[in-house]
């Protein structure tokens, strides 16, 4: 049986690099990307009143191939995903080494589970994937940060590179996260611009929350992440 930890958040929320960070510091650990899980990009809903294809909607993921692979997960210590990812392995922001020293040795003083991480922006928005898991992280930031960071990214699909059309951000990203992510906050549906500040609470006690402002110090936000972890795992 394996231990699953859900990394979430917005999309450019950071979560992927938190993800691959902790990937890399939890020996023998296992690391999962929802984004591997899109549909073909054939299948991708196309939104015809904004004559964009929408890669940001619940409908765009396989979940229930996601779901069959973390039940696999679940029942197992010996299951292995064996398919290929788009995410890049190396995009892992290094911490210094003595918070890296610091870190090493709070995994080395416990008692480690088989870990799979789960790296994804939707995984707490489908109720059978947050039944499944059993630490779930969830990073976030303030709207204007999140467009910024998004409107300089790229993404490998099938087809290649993908970067967001002009507009993009407003008119799909920011939409689908809040009509995905409204109910796991105080007073939804009413609080888009706390959600937009930042300054909305989650109310799933199960989520564990994590600012990831650009003034955040990536050091000691691994160490809050890294100690939280250690604290909560159940063998």
């Amino acid at each position: 049986m394996s231990f699953l930890i859900g990394v979430s958040g917005a999309s450019s929320s950071g979560k992927t690099t938190v993800a691959i960070t902790l990937r890399d510091l939890f020996p023998g650990s296992v690391l999962i990307h929802q984004d591997d899980f899109y549909f073909p990009d054939e299948d991708i809903p196309f939104d015809e009143d904004l004559k964009e294809y929408d890669w940001d909607c619940p409908e765009a993921v396989n979940f229930d191939k996601l779901i069959s692979v973390l039940h696999k997960f679940k029942e197992s210590e010996s299951y292995q995903f064996t398919e290929s990812s788009k995410e890049d392995p190396n995009s892992s922001l290094k911490v210094d080494s003595v918070c890296e020293a610091e870190l090493k040795q709070l995994v080395g003083n416990t008692k480690l589970p088989r870990i799979v991480f789960v790296d994804g922006f939707l995984l707490y928005h489908n109720q059978k994937i947050l039944d499944l898991l059993d630490i779930c992280l969830f990073y976030k930031t303030d709207y204007k940060t999140l467009k910024h960071r998004r409107e300089v990214r790229k993404y490998t699909i099938d087809a290649g590179i993908w970067t967001d059309p002009p507009g993009y951000f407003d008119k799909i990203v920011w939409p689908q996260y809040y009509k995905n992510h409204a109910q796991l906050f105080e007073n939804a549906p009413e609080n888009e611009q706390q959600l937009k500040d930042n300054t909305a609470k989650l109310v799933n006690p199960k989520i564990k929350t994590f600012d990831n402002n650009d003034s955040t110090d990536f050091n000691q936000l691994m160490l809050n992440t890294v100690t939280f972890i250690c604290n909560n795992l159940s063998l």
